[in-house]
């Protein structure tokens, strides 16, 4: 709730009601975050990076552990992979693959939901698929920046996120 500032997470237990999701939870505080460092949201020029930088984070997993004193803890993994966006990857060649040129001209929700309408039409189930895969190529797309031949560009893409967050992208 950015006219808040607050992250604000729904779960319950009844039917319909959404289950504890540690990398949806990791993914709303990374954009807590990107909003706590660029108090302007028109700093940062990309929803590619936006989205990418809040996917790549959210590749976190939660192992549950007992201490010496019997205290239950738990043990964070951060930047794995997200296995449902390897599978909307897969799927890309089938549906609404976005290029590279196309990724950066979307710099805001709006103009990602009037891509996908453009793309898919009408039909809400493939606009849905086609912004999955769109959040899927913006978190592969950071993933690798990150890990290709151990980091090779990682500096590069550090280097990228202090100038976005400076409005200076684009």
């Amino acid at each position: 709730m950015p006219s808040t500032n607050r992250i604000v997470y729904f779960e319950g237990t009844g039917k319909g009601a959404e289950k504890f999701n540690i990398d949806k939870l990791v993914h709303e505080e990374v954009h807590q975050l990107v909003w706590f460092y660029t108090p302007s949201r028109s700093h940062c020029r990309l929803h590619l990076f936006q989205e990418g930088i809040a996917e790549f984070f959210a590749g976190t997993t939660r192992k549950a552990y007992t201490n010496d004193k019997g205290e239950r803890s738990y043990n964070y993994t951060f930047r794995g992979k997200l296995k449902q966006r390897m599978k909307h990857l897969k799927q890309a060649r089938q549906t609404h693959w976005f290029s590279y040129e196309e990724l950066l001209q979307i710099g805001t929700k709006a103009d990602l939901d009037r891509a996908c309408r453009k793309k898919a039409g009408e039909d809400e189930g493939a606009r849905a698929s086609c912004g999955a895969l769109f959040y899927a190529e913006a978190w592969s797309l950071i993933y690798y920046l990150w890990h290709h031949k151990d980091g090779i560009y990682r500096d590069k893409l550090i280097e990228y996120a202090g100038l976005e967050f400076e409005g200076k992208t684009g």
